[in-house]
């Protein structure tokens, strides 16, 4: 078809949403807001982590007589598989900062780390969908193995289309990645993929009591569905 087997996006220019690290760090904006020292050494870690993160993405599609049987690709004529990452330099400071007993530093950074690759993680998302963006062809919502029915083992397959050489992320032999800061996920092709604009991973997540859930905003037609 003349498109390249994986496609490498690095740098990935990305916003990193500053009610996004609140949230992780289990305020509320608007009802539960941090204490000024706290938002104060929110805006420090944020300021730091500008010099640790080296964001990258690669993307790859097949065809859904490719995959596995296993994966929740119901009704997709293709499947794109990415991984992205912002590299070691987050973690390597986190583990510093607690080595000196900095230990609200060190929580605020590895927040900002978590939201930082989900934002990279987005931009690779509408990358995709942007290079597919063709009348009738729907994009899913994406989902990374070990969520729903996707067993863990899934990181194989995708690791497969897109090697370290070419992520960046090693997957180790527990099916985690390295840089921890990473994210595996599969994005459904096709004219019958049930589609949306809410694409946070919790819509397939069972733990509905999860403190760092997050939830469709008003006027999503998941919204309804998560009343």
């Amino acid at each position: 078809m003349g498109e390249p087997a994986v496609e490498v996006l690095e740098p990935v220019r990305f916003t990193l949403e500053l009610r996004e690290v609140v949230r992780l760090l289990g305020y509320t904006p608007g009802r539960r807001p941090p204490t000024p020292p706290v938002a104060a050494r929110i805006e420090e870690m944020v300021a730091e982590s500008r010099g640790l993160v080296e964001p990258r993405g690669c993307y790859g599609l097949k065809t859904l007589a490719e995959v596995p049987a296993s994966g929740p690709f119901r009704g997709a004529e293709r499947i794109a598989f990415s991984v992205t990452t912002i590299g070691p330099g987050v973690e390597r400071r986190v583990a510093e900062l607690s080595a000196r007993g900095e230990t609200l530093r060190a929580l605020i950074l590895d927040a900002v780390g978590s939201a930082s690759v989900e934002a990279v993680t987005d931009v690779v998302n509408a990358e995709i969908c942007r290079r597919i963006g063709q009348a009738g062809v729907y994009t899913s919502r994406r989902i990374s193995p070990g969520y729903r029915s996707w067993p863990i083992e899934g990181q194989v397959e995708i690791f497969r289309l897109l090697p370290s050489r070419q992520s960046g992320v090693t997957l180790k032999p527990t099916f985690f990645m390295e840089p921890r800061k990473s994210v595996s996920a599969a994005i459904s092709i096709g004219r019958q993929v049930s589609h949306s604009k809410y694409v946070a991973i919790c819509a397939y997540c069972n733990l509905r009591d999860c403190a760092f859930r997050r939830e469709p905003k008003p006027g999503d037609p998941e919204a309804a569905a998560h009343a």
